[in-house]
């Protein structure tokens, strides 16, 4: 036997051969704990299909992610659809069966409960005419009624506003949308009793 030729006993005895085994013993250690650890955070292979929350408010979607261990975000609650309900979901991101892991965020876009506030525009009330209150009253976001004529020697000159009978006030808070209805002048012409409205209290 020749005596120059190591044993495999002899071999891993060696001392440079027992630490070039550790530092490869580590090294092993450490790239398993690493993908261990990056599979375990990003999840890979947990991925899931996004719910759905067209038909849901905020509260019944709020339920669900949480139940199902997402978190959302609501990045916007300031638009208003009057044939949604109050606070429903508008859109989500991601979409309604998109892929998404657990733990993750889907934001959210909420209806609003009502039509946002705007302010009754200034009316020169007995020199400013109707069709000129009128688009005023529509670029601030209302809906313009009907025009109710008063016994008045000023032919369409503006004598108020009113919202189902009550007279309203420039300057006023309503909700966008309010049909506001213009109280005119007749030109002296003899005028319908029935179209007068009653002073009332105002807003």
């Amino acid at each position: 036997m020749n005596k120059d030729k190591l044993t495999i006993g002899e071999f891993f005895k060696n001392i440079y051969v027992k630490e070039i085994l550790k530092v490869a013993a580590v090294f092993c250690v450490l790239i398993s704990i690493f993908y261990f650890y990056m599979s375990h955070y990003t999840r890979h292979d947990d991925v899931y299909a996004t719910p759905d929350f067209s038909t849901m408010t905020l509260e019944e979607a709020a339920k669900v992610i949480q139940e199902q261990g997402y978190r959302y975000v609501v990045v916007d609650s300031s638009r208003y659809e009057p044939s949604k309900r109050p606070r429903a979901i508008l859109f989500q991101d991601p979409a309604a069966g998109e892929g998404i892991k657990k733990d993750r965020k889907i934001y959210l876009k909420i209806n609003r409960s009502s039509w946002e506030k705007a302010t009754v525009p200034h009316v020169d009330f007995e020199n400013d005419k109707v069709d000129n209150v009128a688009r005023r009253l529509t670029a601030a976001g209302f809906k313009v009624g009907k025009t109710i004529y008063e016994p008045h020697i000023g032919e369409n000159v503006v004598l108020g506003l009113s919202v189902n009978g009550r007279h309203v006030s420039s300057g006023a808070s309503l909700h966008k949308m309010t049909v506001i209805d213009i109280i005119a002048g007749d030109g002296g012409k003899m005028t319908d009793t029935t179209d007068v409205v009653e002073e009332t209290e105002e807003f």
